[in-house]
């Protein structure tokens, strides 16, 4: 996957701005902007990322995998459940899957996403509740750390870890990158794309801009050719 570099990016961006008449923009201006874009195509991406191969492809260096994550025994809920916490330095913006090591012969045991509407009918069902092929989770977030709540089958109260793969929050970037020519962007060439058009529709709209609307209808007729 080719990555441009951030003076690149930046140069882009000027070239952008320039055409709608726009004067120089410095580094500090345009890494506020960046960010603000970078999260804004990224929560775009996020929200069809079932529906395109290409959403995958393009968030791919936010995927991390973690595996044999400790489990912890929750005594307190009226399921039998276990609690994990998520150990990612930069935390997680999406679960993407979960699986359960119940024992050292029933290994990656599906999680199913659980919503707190259907907690009780699910859990106490005769076919739906925990079991050895099939487990549920819940996502807790308390003051310090990102959780997960996993149900399982009564029976299992050590040894047990958690697998998950998770997109990861996107680097911010700092000003210095932005000039510096060793710099690389941390996703591919098409994705830069996407985020320096964001960056400049960001920048002219919040400068109220008169020439807004014709920098639209501009990126509007790329999109469309």
């Amino acid at each position: 996957m080719e990555k441009p570099k951030y003076i690149d990016m930046y140069k882009d961006f000027l070239t952008l701005v320039k055409k709608a008449r726009v004067g120089t923009v410095v580094p500090e201006e345009f890494t506020r902007v960046l960010n603000l874009a970078i999260e804004e195509v990224v929560n775009t991406r996020l929200s069809t990322l079932e529906m395109s191969k290409k959403v995958y492809d393009d968030l791919s260096p936010l995927r991390k995998t973690l595996k044999s994550q400790t489990m912890t025994i929750d005594t307190n809920d009226n399921f039998t459940s276990c609690i994990c916490t998520i150990n990612s330095t930069s935390g997680y913006r999406r679960i993407a899957s979960v699986s359960i090591n119940l024992s050292a012969t029933i290994k990656n045991v599906k999680c199913h996403l659980l919503s707190s509407a259907e907690k009780t009918e699910v859990l106490n069902g005769y076919y739906s509740k925990p079991s050895k092929y099939k487990c549920y989770y819940i996502p807790v977030v308390d003051s310090s750390s990102q959780k997960l709540r996993i149900f399982i089958p009564s029976g299992y109260t050590t040894g047990i870890t958690s697998n998950f793969d998770i997109y990861v929050n996107p680097d911010v970037v700092p000003v210095a990158d932005v000039t510096d020519n060793t710099k690389y962007f941390q996703f591919s060439k098409e994705m830069s794309v996407s985020v320096i058009n964001a960056a400049a529709r960001m920048y002219i709209e919040g400068n109220a801009d008169p020439r807004y609307q014709s920098f639209l209808t501009e990126q509007q007729i790329k999109l469309n050719n």
